[in-house]
């Protein structure tokens, strides 16, 4: 009788260790690992500023910014205020300005305050302005210029991100990349 639940047992592990591979491989599959060639600089600290910005204000068509956060900081005036300008200049010439800021459910926060203020700015300058739910943390910095161009790392647009933390963003150019990372902004807007 115990050779039978011992080989009851062994079928049933078995059965159970199939079953597992098998929606391993299965969600494995469904969730693609979509690749992309690209010409790729890395950009610490300060150096992400002026690419950024020379990127910002050759763009033609579009620019398409998801943001933790970003405080343009007008006790310290440099280079987010440098940002803020040349996204404002962008939307000013015609240049197509989305924005998505994260936000908190306590509207008194320090972040909120910052990308509230940012945002006006921005809404003013003609750049459309989106706050993400307060139920979820948009913790994405991301830019993408002219469907070519994608910037993504961790720096936030603060004075700090810029001139004390250790921060790094990409700067990639990729027609692919950039469709994609589209799509990904795209859906805050749907």
């Amino acid at each position: 009788m115990s050779g039978k639940r011992s080989a009851r047992s062994r079928v049933f592990k078995l059965l159970i260790a199939f079953v597992f591979i098998v929606f391993f491989v299965y969600s494995n599959l469904s969730a693609r690992l979509h690749t992309h060639t690209a010409e790729v600089a890395l950009l610490d600290g300060k150096r992400l500023i002026v690419p950024l910005i020379d990127d910002i204000t050759s763009a033609e068509r579009s620019i398409d910014m998801t943001i933790y956060m970003f405080k343009a900081d007008r006790e310290k005036p440099a280079d987010t205020e440098l940002l803020l300008l040349a996204l404002g200049n962008a939307a000013k010439r015609g240049v197509e300005v989305r924005v998505v800021f994260d936000i908190e459910e306590d509207e008194k926060s320090f972040l909120n305050k910052a990308n509230r203020e940012t945002g006006a700015a921005l809404a003013k300058a003609g750049a459309i302005v989106l706050y993400d739910s307060p139920k979820k943390r948009l913790h994405t910095k991301m830019t993408v210029i002219d469907g070519r161009i994608v910037y993504s790392g961790s720096h936030n647009y603060t004075y700090s991100a810029f001139n004390y933390n250790d921060e790094v963003t990409m700067r990639l150019e990729s027609e692919s990349l950039a469709a994609e990372a589209t799509e990904y902004v795209e859906r805050f807007f749907r």
